[in-house]
């Protein structure tokens, strides 16, 4: 036990310190990008159902956040390997790749929300079942908040896409500082228009979502002067965007597999809403007057994403240290690299974890977070009991977190290596059928039966997650019986000698 403890952790102090300067800027970006969605939810959750539509709307958000995640996660560790084998121009072909293709599916999305909103809002929030009029008049508040949130906040999920490759790509190339300097820029925004929009001009959830939008601009632009001014040697002019050589789409397509499963593992995760949702609907009183799934969720969301950011960290650290080697033929050096890295993760993500909990324990006291009003006509929120479900729901996260990081980081150094796909493979059949299936059983059969649960939100989350562990075990096999560390270098040899080999042979047939 000894052993294994030491041989996942940094072995020295210049080690932990070289871990820990590359942590710790992308942990303030990615905290600030997470603050924001908070404010989002602490402005609009003084409004008359605002929580359940942003909700809803942000389950959106994370399906198209998922697409992105899994783009530039499959295109990160390319990425490390051209910029590390000192393949620039390769790198720049990359990044015209990863923006064109975001921007695509941005605008895609976005022009559905345009044209007919409806059809997305409805996914996530389902009419109430009874005809009771304070039922009906919440859902229809509901949709008519989502609606006119959805369709200004289309316009980020275009930002998004560009902004997003922005911060990635610099974290992979050695520049971690960037992003993080431009999320404390737009989150300063954000809270400022926010604050002018929602209590000077006392707009509505329409406040809340331009002032995102706002942000996401000055994000834009800082990124561009980033990238212009740190001339990281992988930038490019719009007009050349177009210009993209085969080679590199084929390199990208190599990994196709791992886009395939991040991305289908964040609509999976996305989809569980519609099972929350049904399991504990806007307009029931089993949990509170007025609190539901959605209502619950969006509030443990936005406080959980801000301790949870070492998910993504743990994908541009991997391609930053374990790619690396991997590109030099480095194997074992790639493998002892992982482990400490996985040991690195998993002590922040219990640190994390225990200011979560703190933090937990005095929810049920922001009453800020949720409106607290009573009328005939309206359902509102029993505010006290809502803040309790989150609370305690943020308690099951603080449980489960350290070991979703330590399986998260396995996941993520052994997809960067050559043979990657049983772990996106592993990862994508857990995370859909399996555990989809655990919790319609849940939903639709064990919570009928059990009053218990019916009054508790929390216990069904903790059962739900129980399913993690199958991906744990699944995950820890694979990377530590599975040789995934295969050198990159080498099979590119093996790829060139082969060749000389094939021209020796035909030339002698020829003669």
């Amino acid at each position: 036990m000894k052993n294994f403890i030491k041989s996942h952790l940094p072995e020295n102090k210049a080690k932990w310190k070289d871990f820990f300067f590359l942590f710790f800027p992308m942990l303030v970006g990615s905290t600030t990008y997470a603050f924001n969605g908070f404010v989002d939810n602490f402005m609009v959750g003084q409004i008359e159902q605002g929580t359940t539509a942003l909700a809803a709307i942000n389950s959106w958000t994370a399906i198209i956040m998922g697409i992105y995640i899994g783009l530039s996660s499959t295109a990160s560790f390319i990425m490390a390997r051209y910029f590390y084998s000192n393949q620039l121009n390769k790198a720049t072909e990359l990044f015209k790749f990863r923006i064109l293709v975001s921007v695509s599916i941005g605008f895609i999305f976005a022009l559905i929300a345009w044209t007919n909103p409806d059809i997305m809002i409805k996914v996530f929030l389902k009419k109430p079942k009874n005809n009771i009029l304070k039922n009906i008049n919440a859902y229809n508040l509901a949709v008519e908040n989502s609606r006119i949130y959805l369709k200004i906040i289309a316009i980020q999920w275009i930002l998004i896409s560009i902004t997003l490759n922005f911060a990635n790509s610099l974290r992979e190339s050695g520049h971690p500082k960037g992003p993080m300097y431009w999320g404390i820029v737009s989150l300063i925004v954000n809270i400022t228009l926010n604050s002018i929009l929602m209590y000077v001009f006392k707009f509505g959830v329409d406040g809340a979502a331009w002032a995102s939008v706002a942000a996401r601009i000055f994000a834009f632009s800082i990124g561009i002067y980033w990238i212009i001014s740190k001339k990281v040697g992988w930038g490019f002019w719009p007009w050349q965007i177009f210009k993209i050589k085969k080679d590199v789409i084929k390199d990208f397509f190599s990994k196709f597999y791992l886009f395939f499963s991040i991305t289908f593992a964040f609509i999976f995760i996305t989809i569980r809403n519609v099972f929350y949702d049904a399991a504990y609907p806007v307009g029931t009183n089993t949990l509170g007057v007025g609190v539901s799934a959605m209502s619950i969720l969006g509030l443990t969301g936005a406080i959980m994403n801000i301790f949870t950011t070492t998910f993504s960290i743990s994908s541009s650290m991997s391609a930053a240290i374990v790619s690396k080697f991997l590109s030099r033929g480095q194997t074992e050096e790639a493998l002892m690299e992982a482990k400490r890295l996985k040991g690195f993760m998993f002590l922040t993500s219990t640190s994390l974890s225990i200011l979560m909990f703190i933090t937990a324990i005095f929810v049920p006291k922001f009453l800020f977070l949720s409106q607290v009003k009573y009328e005939e006509e309206k359902l509102t929120f029993d505010n006290i009991q809502n803040l309790k479900q989150v609370r305690d729901s943020l308690f099951i996260v603080c449980f489960y977190y350290p070991i979703w990081i330590w399986f998260s980081s396995s996941y993520r150094s052994g997809c960067s290596g050559k043979k990657g796909f049983w772990f996106a493979f592993v990862d994508l059949i857990i995370t859909g059928p399996i555990q989809l299936s655990w919790l319609a059983i849940l939903s639709y059969l064990i919570i009928p039966t059990s009053p218990i649960m019916q009054k508790n939100f929390y216990i069904f989350y903790f059962l739900f997650f129980l399913s993690d562990f199958i991906k744990l075990i699944s995950i820890e096999f694979l990377f530590y019986k599975y040789k995934w560390n295969s050198s990159i270098k080498k099979i590119k040899k093996k790829r060139m000698k082969t060749k000389i080999q094939n021209k020796i042979v035909t030339s002698r047939i020829d003669k």
